[in-house]
């Protein structure tokens, strides 16, 4: 039987507990504060995706707080994976909780978006012990520390030099597919990593300057437009070489934003806005502000986004 860590319990370490919570693996979530304190007396609450809810009580899987001390004697040195799901600025804390837990032979993976965090593992543990790993599952979690599985994606996963799966990478693999957690092996993590990363150079920052969920960019053409920019931006700098085929990433960007305009249409009605005039925003029905998006022609000025009173100003050039 394999035991894995989660390391970091918010809305997509909660999805991973949940889901392996299901198969034979045994499970250790590791949190801190109310979070852990919540783990420890009434365990996980997850809607599925299918609309279902699922509750793990606490005698289903082992748990501890971060931040009340050590690791516990019986959860020391036993793991055969850790799973680091916590926030960027937790990674230097979540590499040492990882050394703790794992086995001599143990595995650690880092689901975390941004970089560097599995080289910071690597240092720690060695490269060998690494797999690095890009998750496209979508979840959030709500004010009561339910988690809401918005909706299903995969894991992409492997090592950072490459290689096919072996040892406890291998037992880890077919339990995350057990799980429902679509892993995928691929032997150029590299590629993998960087991808994810333009695809979240075009969604968030368009997305937070408007004022919108992510999804809104397939509902929104002018939205999609400014991401696929942002994108195309970002694909051309010489750091991202070779990673930046526009048909690859183009084709990433509109599969993640199918699976958030799943989720954003689970929590907001789409079809129900509308932008109105200067200044406004409109209240949704559900409580959802959202923003506005004003497209203003402008002779003999070069086209640019503004942030401002509106949630975005687009100025674009009429044709000379």
């Amino acid at each position: 039987m394999m035991r894995i860590a989660i390391l970091g319990i918010g809305s997509i370490g909660g999805v991973l507990l949940g889901a392996l919570a299901d198969t034979d693996a045994e499970m250790v979530a590791v949190a801190r504060g109310t979070t852990a304190s919540e783990l420890l007396e009434i365990g996980l609450v997850m809607h599925t995706p299918e609309g279902s809810i699922e509750v793990v009580p606490p005698e289903d899987f082992a748990s501890f707080d971060s931040a009340a001390g050590p690791v516990p004697e019986s959860i020391h040195g036993t793991c055969a994976a850790a799973i680091l799901c916590g926030k960027a600025d937790s990674t230097s804390m979540l590499v040492q909780l990882a050394e703790d837990v794992l086995s001599p032979e143990g595995v650690a993976i880092s689901v975390q978006n941004g970089l560097g965090h599995a080289e910071a593992l690597a240092h720690r543990l060695g490269r060998s012990r690494v797999l690095g790993a890009s998750i496209t599952h979508a979840a959030w979690r709500d004010g009561e520390g339910s988690v809401h599985w918005a909706g299903r994606g995969a894991i992409r996963l492997g090592w950072l030099d490459g290689g096919a799966p072996s040892g406890a990478a291998t037992e880890l693999l077919a339990t995350l597919e057990a799980a429902g957690l679509e892993p995928v092996w691929s032997e150029d993590m590299q590629r993998v990593v960087w991808i994810k990363l333009l695809v979240n150079v075009a969604i968030n920052p368009v997305c937070s300057i408007a004022g919108v969920r992510n999804g809104a960019l397939l509902e929104v053409p002018d939205l999609w437009e400014q991401a696929l920019a942002a994108m195309q931006e970002a694909a051309g700098g010489d750091f991202v070489q070779p990673y930046n085929d526009p048909r690859v990433i183009a084709g990433e960007l509109h599969v993640e934003q199918r699976r958030q305009w799943i989720h954003d249409r689970h929590q907001v009605s789409w079809r129900e806005l509308r932008f109105d005039e200067l200044h406004q925003r409109r209240q949704h029905p559900h409580g959802v502000d959202v923003g506005h998006v004003v497209f203003v022609e402008k002779e003999h000025e070069d086209t640019r986004v503004e942030p401002g009173g509106l949630a975005l100003l687009v100025i674009r050039v009429a044709d000379a």
